[in-house]
């Protein structure tokens, strides 16, 4: 299998604009492969920047406040509000002593009453904005503006990403080696677009049996043998999963391949011999003595002149010997010839050549 593999999906909804690349292509990491519709993106962009600009504006204005000549006119315009306020608080006055004497109407009173009343409200604003002018923004309507500059970067920030997305880069170098979807084909977010492979450098995976657990280590040198390329490798076991199938009673064993010449696919079916440490002082017999009954192993041993038979744990294997882990202690008389006719307790005769 490929060390490394990935199958990339759309990462913003649309119509597939651009799609660069086709199975069999060489990319390199952070090439730009397909591309989402960018347009709605884009505009997005541009809406959240001119929002941004606003926000930022806003906050300047508070903190800058006033220019000396804005108070100035805001103490302008304040005076002509009281001017007025007091000629017609003067008016409304004379109304009243013109209505107790019959010469105006009730309306020309209230009229003269509502002038008053407008003119005592603009005093009362025109003061209060001159007040806000001299004494400047409070802490919390900064503290809001702030706040609003800081949505404002995240949003745009969140926009552009949503833009960038559109594109879809190589994560790394490697070959394409699927294709699903075409230009023009719409996409919704997740849907498989490309799949892209490194087969530089590949990784062999595989069963050892059980018996192997104390021998198989990380480090280990192997050879791998590729009959359908009539092609030998060498590689490196990095990875010896400590779990056993306990199904197979077996276990996984992963090996590091270089392939940087790209002779081997990935998929491709090998056998494995594992450059082993020796064993020493390791007690064995000949591999013709061995017999495998109902998944156990046994030996025909020479009990004097009785055939007995020994059940044994086995090893490793080299040549025409097996090791015996359990089951003979090497002083025993081993029947190599013959044994698959013999039953416990038989008669035998030793006869030395």
């Amino acid at each position: 299998m490929a060390g490394d593999q990935a199958t990339l999906s759309a990462l913003i909804e649309g119509p597939l604009e651009t799609v660069w690349v086709d199975i069999g292509d060489s990319v390199g990491k952070g090439q730009v492969l397909f591309k989402t519709r960018a347009v709605d993106s884009s505009l997005a962009v541009r809406s959240a920047e001119a929002a941004l600009e606003t926000s930022r504006a806003g906050l300047q204005e508070l903190l800058a406040w006033r220019r000396s000549e804005e108070i100035d006119m805001l103490r302008a315009e304040t005076a002509r509000a009281e001017a007025e306020y007091q000629r017609l608080g003067n008016e409304r006055d004379r109304a009243a002593s013109l209505l107790e004497r019959g010469a105006i109407s009730r309306s020309e009173w209230e009229q003269a009453r509502t002038s008053f009343e407008t003119a005592e409200a603009n005093v009362r604003i025109s003061t209060e904005r001159l007040l806000i002018a001299e004494t400047g923004p409070t802490r919390e309507a900064i503290q809001v503006a702030e706040n609003r500059v800081a949505e404002r970067e995240i949003a745009l920030a969140q926009a552009r990403q949503r833009l960038e997305d559109t594109s879809v880069k190589a994560p790394f170098g490697g070959i394409i080696t699927g294709r699903f979807l075409n230009t023009g084909d719409y996409v919704r977010r997740a849907d498989e677009v490309l799949e892209i492979t490194n087969l530089s450098s590949l990784e062999a995976e595989m069963k050892a049996p059980e018996r192997y657990t104390r021998l198989l280590k990380v480090g280990i040198p192997v050879t791998l043998n590729i009959e359908s390329l009539l092609l030998q490798k060498e590689g490196k076991v990095i990875a010896v999963n400590e779990a056993i199938d306990l199904g197979t009673r077996t276990f996984l064993v992963k090996v590091a391949i270089d392939n940087s010449d790209h002779s081997i696919k990935a998929g491709t079916f090998f056998t494995a011999v594992f450059q082993l440490p020796p064993v020493k002082d390791a007690l064995s017999i000949p591999t013709a003595a061995l017999r495998e009954e109902g998944g156990r192993s046994l030996v025909w041993v020479a009990d004097g002149e009785i055939a007995r038979r020994v059940e044994v744990t086995t090893g490793e294997r080299a040549d025409d010997y097996v090791q015996i882990r359990l089951g003979l202690t090497g002083d025993e008389q081993v029947i190599v010839e013959g044994a698959g006719a013999l039953s416990e307790g038989n008669s035998l005769t030793v006869a030395f050549r």
